[in-house]
């Protein structure tokens, strides 16, 4: 189980149908909410989950929380769900655009960081990410 001193932010990412309906982002947004109460919306199609408090409750893994958050959606609502877990919102965002499930804890965030460019950071303009190309051995950890 992990130390409750360990954040951990899931990024959920609904994959909604084409039709306009308004009510469903809402509804899935109370899904989250019955998992925890920390529910941090991304219109249109996202939010961001504090599962810390959540994990105790649940006495689950982070992995099993996202499996709970997956498993609700589909059957309450047949919408498919991409979650990714991390110490931070800026990490579960960015480990979200893999599109697949991805768990990045405290001690893995340098090795997940390192192969990534600087332009991956969020708030990276172009002209770090250039000044970045320039100078040997940048990388997203370096910054």
């Amino acid at each position: 189980m992990i130390a409750m001193t360990e954040r951990r932010i899931l990024h959920a990412h609904w994959h909604l149908p084409r039709n306009d309906d308004a009510d469903l982002y809402a509804q899935l947004l109370a899904v989250a909410e019955g998992i925890t109460p920390r529910v941090q919306a991304i219109e249109p199609d996202a939010a961001h989950l504090d599962i810390t408090g959540a994990l105790r409750y649940w006495q689950r893994t982070p992995e099993q929380v996202a499996a709970l958050l997956r498993l609700r959606t589909m059957a309450l609502h047949g919408v498919q769900t991409t979650c990714t877990i991390a110490p931070n919102r800026m990490l579960a965002t960015m480990a979200a655009a893999a599109g697949r499930t991805t768990v990045i804890d405290a001690h893995d965030v340098e090795q997940w960081l390192r192969p990534r460019p600087v332009a991956a950071l969020h708030g990276v303009g172009p002209l770090l990410t250039e000044l970045s190309r320039k100078l040997p051995q940048v990388n997203a950890v370096s910054c």
